[in-house]
């Protein structure tokens, strides 16, 4: 986020669940200022590949990196052009009657004043889940996406910027170590799960033009039965191998949790512990030096 934005300054980060990228036209006489905006490793997928049941493993495994950061939130200031700038069409103007007249004589084909817009590409900014959870029923902020509205309220309304004061309270604080691990160790797993659900996939193609080509379409002939088998077969052993690396993928995140975990209960006490050794075997050093000097003077 820009840092030197008073909008997002001083805010937590954001949780946005399917955005989009905001880009500049070609030839656009305003500006875009980005505020949001996304790393190197982004990538742009078209809307056909999510909108109905989108598969997370295959998503995941034909995933390539863009390069290049994506704006997700904007500030657009500048002269806006009209999208008919000879004037309204003439079929709303002809539904429209006696006010026809008036509408088109006020027709603007040009902003008469500089446009100050903040856009975000992600319709679910405010969605609750996106960015609160209720903890023995009270909301608990998880992300700064309600203080960037408000900020952004308040910075279009010409009052003060009070963004300083907001978003220093989220009560959790996700564990990035972990979250690191654990995405490094899913890629691991499902590579491996994505070949398995696709050999399943093939073998059931192939069962079902199998019994497309049924000789007089109710017997099999021994060829089909025995190759049907030899498909059955592969896929209850795919089937078992798949629910074994689903099983190892949970068992190895689970240990990685705890591994982590303890080792963040156990720093803190083995540093106390070894400090107090440390300064044990130091005043312990410095009273036998002086107990040798007294000898020595006596």
């Amino acid at each position: 986020m820009a840092d030197d934005t008073p909008v997002v300054a001083a805010i937590a980060p954001l949780n946005l669940n399917t955005a989009g990228q905001l880009r500049q036209a070609e030839g656009a006489e305003s500006s875009l200022l980005p505020l949001v905006w996304s790393s190197t490793e982004a990538e742009v997928l078209s809307v056909e590949r999510l909108a109905v049941n989108p598969d997370p493993t295959v998503l995941l495994a034909d995933y390539q990196p863009g390069g290049s950061a994506l704006t997700l939130a904007a500030r657009v200031t500048g002269p806006a052009e009209s999208a008919f700038p000879d004037g309204p069409p003439e079929s709303l103007l002809e539904s429209l009657g006696e006010a026809a007249d008036d509408l088109a004589a006020n027709h603007l084909g040009r902003s008469s004043e500089a446009l100050d817009i903040i856009a975000v590409a992600d319709s679910d900014l405010l969605y609750d889940a996106s960015y609160i959870a209720v903890s023995q029923g009270t909301p608990v902020p998880l992300a700064g996406n309600g203080d960037f509205v408000v900020n952004a309220l308040e910075s279009l309304a010409g009052v003060p910027p009070l963004g300083s004061l907001r978003g220093r309270d989220l009560r959790e604080r996700p564990f990035t170590v972990i979250e690191g691990l654990r995405r490094e160790a899913e890629l691991a797993f499902r590579q491996r799960e994505l070949a398995l659900i696709r050999q399943i996939e093939a073998a059931q193609q192939e069962i079902g033009e199998i019994e497309e080509r049924r000789d007089g379409g109710v017997i099999l002939t021994p060829a089909q039965r025995e190759a049907m088998a030899e498909l059955r077969d592969q896929q209850r052993v795919a089937r078992r191998e798949l629910r074994e690396v689903q099983r190892g993928l949970r068992a190895d995140l689970d240990r990685l949790v705890r591994q982590v975990q303890l080792l963040n209960i156990l720093a803190m006490p083995l540093l106390v512990a070894l400090v107090g050794i440390l300064v044990i075997l130091v005043r312990r050093r410095r009273a036998l030096g002086g107990a040798a000097r007294q000898r020595e003077l006596g």
